[in-house]
């Protein structure tokens, strides 16, 4: 698994302060939010009604989108976000600097925006928009006025110093809410501009600044990823076949890496889940080990000798815990032990990742 890499502070301060969604540039000369009147002089004048802006509304949650964002100042300081899950007010985001991928979960009301879960190092997709880490960190609070202030769970204040603040980044200009952080070892200022999130970040450590400000927006691109697959030739050895996979937002993870295994074991003639096998449950468990539950396909459909049904054990194995970057894989069969004519696993016996017998292309 790949290690997190540690940087100046501003890099960890970035991981945990984007926020969902772009739109595409505006003109160059900002477009104003106050009401313009169209009455005419002998039309009796008619009182405006001030624009209601919800905090949501910095917010916009979208999917299958990939936003890029170009750094200056620190090479961690450029990543990209896609979108991997939507449920009504929450949204799971991941973001990639080159060094390391953080998930995130944002919440979003109408009074505030606000990070509930974040997990650094997390290659493989899995949902965690049910989990909260009891300590969230608020992006952006109601009412959006400047003064508007608040604490983080570090201690640090946040307060909105700005309104219609001009921001041009690459991908265009807006009109943003500023908000500036106050740290031990320099301020992080972010822009949140309406119907758009997130366009820049900048840290001032007092010295050389960095940020990272939007450069471009591609609708339509959901998270992909290079990932490896194991399957056994007839000789019980182990083939290793990497496949780029692509994930939507909100598509099923079992899903999408059923119905690719089944297209590789096909194409390298080597069927590790038979046509009718199903992943009836695959997730990473808090002790730390894969579990994955197959449909009883997986057993009656085998055919296979003591030997080979080894190797297609160990092809599972292999492929769903390096998924995971783990090394202990349980694998049962309809909620039950893996038992066959030839191999009884015990309750409480894994699957350990083995790479010994693995012949490189």
């Amino acid at each position: 698994m790949k290690k997190i890499i540690r940087t100046v502070g501003m890099v960890a301060c970035l991981s945990l302060l984007f926020a969902c969604g772009a739109k595409p540039a505006t003109p160059t000369t900002a477009p104003t939010n106050a009401p313009t009147s169209t009455n005419s002089p002998s039309t009796p004048s008619v009182p405006e009604t001030p624009e209601t802006v919800s905090v949501k509304d910095y917010f916009p949650f979208e999917g299958d989108v990939e936003y890029i964002f170009e750094g200056m100042g620190n090479e961690y300081a450029t990543f990209t976000r896609t979108v991997d899950y939507i449920d009504g007010n929450r949204i799971q985001i991941r973001d990639n600097n080159g060094g390391t991928e953080i998930v995130k979960v944002i919440e979003a009301t109408e009074d505030e925006v606000r990070i509930v879960y974040s997990r650094a190092e997390t290659y493989f997709r899995e949902s965690f928009l049910k989990k909260d880490s009891g300590k969230p960190e608020i992006l952006l609070k109601a009412p959006i006025t400047k003064g508007t202030t608040w604490m983080m769970p570090d201690g640090r204040k946040s307060t909105i110093t700005g309104i219609d603040v001009v921001v041009k980044v690459p991908y265009g200009e807006y009109k943003a809410v500023e908000v500036t952080i106050d740290g031990a070892t320099g301020d992080t200022i972010n822009y949140y501009a309406k119907g758009a999130g997130l366009v820049k970040t900048v840290y001032n450590p007092g010295t050389d600044e960095v940020s990272s400000s939007l450069k471009t927006v591609t609708k339509n691109k959901p998270y992909t990823r290079l990932m490896t697959f194991y399957v056994t030739n007839v000789d019980a050895k182990l083939l290793r076949v990497n496949k780029e996979v692509t994930f939507k937002t909100n598509s099923i993870t079992r899903t999408i890496l059923q119905d690719v295994y089944k297209a590789v074991g096909t194409e390298k003639n080597s069927n590790i889940l038979s046509a009718n096998t199903k992943i009836n449950s695959l997730y990473l468990n808090d002790d730390g080990m894969v579990y994955i539950d197959l449909s009883k396909e997986f057993v009656t459909e085998m055919n296979a000798g003591s030997e080979f049904e080894s190797m297609i054990l160990q092809s599972v194995a292999n492929t769903f815990g390096d998924f995971y970057g783990e090394t202990r894989v349980m694998l049962t069969v309809d909620d039950k032990t893996y038992e066959s004519g030839h191999i009884l696993l015990d309750k409480d016996e894994y699957l350990k990742v083995d790479y010994s017998k693995v012949i490189e292309p």
